[in-house]
């Protein structure tokens, strides 16, 4: 992957929870919501909002609690304080020194970005918190004087917030965090701050929601407290608040479509795609006329079909987006590589779609004008030459990165000739040398391709196989692929810089590769274990509760 040997600390902090945002908490349009946003993330399509019944009972799962079970609930709300500090420290990520700690220390770490997520746990945390809260309000062990002055505390807490927001006290400040913003952003700070200022409003009628549901979850519990309403409807309406509460915020990041098999419905050059005996890819590829990137729902936002539907119908693309894929494939790709004939050879490229009616072109018209789901208009040509799935290369030998990347991708390279595979790479103990300048004469073999899927192919020579010769798939390298001859287990190498490839054994006719990674089953194996003891561990201590 593009992050298999861990990325630097500043990657790691990326996305990071501003500070100034756990204020969005309590009210979720501090930093502006959806496309009002202004702060120090810029992907930002979800809100902090934790809900102010949630907030208004965690303080209260702390004091004493009489009575069987007093000491475990006790000891459980320490826990779960504890989960919550380090989910809010792990959270700020970059912010405070804590995360250094975490990048030491924790597996995985390096590979990733973006610590708010961790936010998920710290409302987990926060939940059971309050849960914990509920039970000692239901239970009216919380003195009177205390909960009065804690409940008029919130209120003075959410009045002062509401004037702050309605004078535009909040505003200014939002304002004078969000210069640092502009200016690593690359904005003028004084065009930065009208659009701040232009969340003004809703940051006022937020904190006026917020103020409206304080007082009616202050005025609940105090009304249960006085024994004005019975702990059925008190809990009743505080879950009716809490669920309103909740909607009235998280239904603006609500985003609904229609199912994939209406948002990329087949057309005729889906159906032509599907029905095709030997497998190929496509180039999904399109400029305007001015050789600008088409912005479209269909092609995508860099022309590369990022919002094509060939993945739901099982048609195999090179092009698109995924994060972490394999890396070597991404090197080879880039720099234009994918307008390289030589690369289409390489990757079993046989066909392009693109918006384009390409007139006296090289390439073969199949099918178009023809509209797809997206309402766009597409062209499926078929481009010229061999570019088989599979091929026999009459000679293989060693070669670095760099020259056998410059190899693949010369237009006058022939795969049948030779293969290179990678350093240091050894068949049954034996090293592999490296290669001389000159080639041998090309491999007449071809080959045919059956039950092909995710993860397995099996290949017909159409002749006996030479010893000394190699069998190439156009799949990317990876540790788990297997290949079987005969009966017999063969070496897989990574060939041709980023591809499998096999030595056939003099006389080979079939060849069969499957994909297991054996890291796979390892973690399967956790998973079901973890499962297991999961349930044994929830099924010991029911026993243990209705005993006592």
């Amino acid at each position: 992957s593009p992050r298999a040997g861990g990325r630097a600390y500043d990657f790691a902090v990326s996305y990071s929870l501003p500070p100034e945002e756990l204020l969005n908490t309590y009210l979720p349009q501090f930093s502006g919501m959806l496309s009002h946003y202004w702060g120090r993330n810029g992907i930002h399509l979800h809100s902090e909002y934790l809900g102010i019944v949630v907030l208004m009972l965690v303080p209260l799962a702390f004091g004493a609690v009489a009575g069987a079970g007093a000491a475990e609930r006790k000891r459980l709300a320490h826990f779960w304080l504890g989960v919550a500090i380090v989910a809010l420290l792990w959270a700020l990520g970059g912010f405070t020194p804590f995360f250094h700690v975490i990048y030491a220390l924790v597996p995985g770490t390096r590979f990733f970005r973006a610590p708010s997520t961790i936010i998920y746990v710290l409302t987990f945390a926060l939940c059971v918190l309050s849960a914990l809260g509920f039970e000692r309000v239901l239970a009216r062990v919380i003195h009177p004087r205390f909960l009065q002055r804690y409940i008029i505390g919130w209120i003075i807490f959410a009045s002062l917030i509401a004037v702050l927001a309605e004078s535009g006290a909040l505003t200014r400040v939002a304002q004078q965090l969000s210069y640092g913003v502009a200016r690593t952003g690359g904005h003028d700070p004084t065009g930065f701050a009208e659009f701040v200022g232009a969340n003004q409003s809703a940051l006022a009628l937020g904190s006026l929601r917020s103020l409206a549901v304080v007082l009616i979850v202050a005025a609940l519990v105090w009304a249960f407290h006085t024994r004005k309403l019975t702990a059925a409807r008190f809990a009743a309406l505080l879950f009716a608040t809490g669920g309103a509460d909740l909607w009235s915020v998280a239904h603006n990041y609500w985003r609904f479509s229609q199912p994939a098999a209406a948002l990329f419905a087949s057309d005729p050059i889906l159906r032509y795609l599907q029905v095709q005996t030997q497998p190929g890819r496509v180039l999904v590829y399109t400029k305007t006329a001015d050789q600008r990137v088409l912005s479209d729902p269909y092609f995508g936002s860099r022309g590369l079909g990022e919002g094509a539907g060939f993945m739901t119908q099982g048609i195999r693309t090179v092009t698109g987006y995924h994060g972490n894929e394999i890396a070597r494939y991404d090197e080879l790709s880039a720099n234009g590589a994918l307008i390289n004939p030589a690369f289409w050879r390489h990757e079993n490229v046989r066909w392009m779609y693109t918006n384009l009616d390409i007139a006296d072109s090289v390439l073969h018209k199949i099918n178009g004008p023809t509209p797809n789901s997206a309402g766009s208009t597409g062209y499926l040509y078929d481009i010229p030459g061999d570019h088989s799935y599979a091929w026999v290369a009459a000679s293989f030998g060693t070669r670095e990165d760099a020259a056998a990347v410059r190899e693949v991708l010369r237009e006058d390279y022939n795969p049948r000739v030779f293969v290179s595979v990678a350093p240091a790479t050894e068949i049954n103990g034996k090293p592999v040398h490296v290669a001389p300048a000159l080639m041998a004469e090309p491999s007449t073999i071809t080959t045919t391709v059956s039950d092909f899927g995710p993860g397995r192919a099996t290949i017909q020579l159409d002749a006996a196989a030479v010893q000394g010769s190699v069998l190439v798939i156009s799949e990317n390298y990876y540790s788990g692929w297997r290949a079987v001859a005969n009966g017999k287990s063969l070496p897989v190498m990574r060939a041709a810089y980023n591809l499998v490839g096999v030595p056939l054994p003099a006389g080979a006719r079939t060849v069969t590769f499957t994909f297991e990674d054996e890291r796979y089953d390892t973690g399967r194996l956790v998973t079901l274990i973890a499962l297991a003891t999961t349930a044994l561990l929830t099924l010991l201590s029911w026993r243990r509760r209705s005993s006592t």
